[in-house]
């Protein structure tokens, strides 16, 4: 999903759309109808608020975790609760190069190869999976019981 994020962002770059703040707001509201995304933004670094300015209020860095996934240029998986809702939540930097993704991001943004143009930050609702995670568990601790029971009577009556 965060590579969906991605490469549909670039998508809309490349085909000179991206300035238009509705088509950033549909691809963002579409993406995150799918799956369980609860969260989902694309932010942008000082180099390409110079270019292309501020964009949206939500597109601004917010958080040490964007900012410092942003300087190292490395994604983050962090899984969190938030409001007592297991999240999964995957921050992808925009890293600058001739081949990004199949792109070549200096034809649009005048900036350094391997700085950094923005990031994706995708949270995921965890509880569906955790629910099942947690019942699988009770039925594998089940399992073991009747298993732990049924041996001991076999090696009771062996003897």
């Amino acid at each position: 999903m965060a590579n969906e994020v991605t490469d549909a962002s670039n998508l809309l770059m490349v085909a000179g759309e991206c300035n238009k703040e509705e088509n950033r707001r549909l691809l963002l509201k579409k993406i995150a109808s799918s799956g369980n995304v609860i969260g989902l933004k694309l932010v942008r670094t000082d180099q390409v608020i110079k270019q292309f300015g501020p964009g949206l209020p939500d597109e601004q860095i917010s958080g040490a975790v964007v900012r410092n996934t942003i300087e190292a240029k490395q994604p983050s998986y962090i899984l969190e609760s938030r409001n007592g809702v297991p999240l999964f939540r995957a921050i992808t930097p925009y890293v600058v190069s001739h081949d990004f993704h199949g792109t070549d991001c200096l034809a649009c943004h005048h900036v350094e190869v391997g700085s950094v143009n923005g990031a994706s930050d995708v949270s995921f609702d965890l509880s569906t999976e955790f629910s099942r995670l947690n019942g699988i568990i009770i039925w594998l601790v089940i399992g073991q019981v009747v298993v732990q029971v049924l041996l001991f009577f076999i090696l009771r009556s062996v003897n």
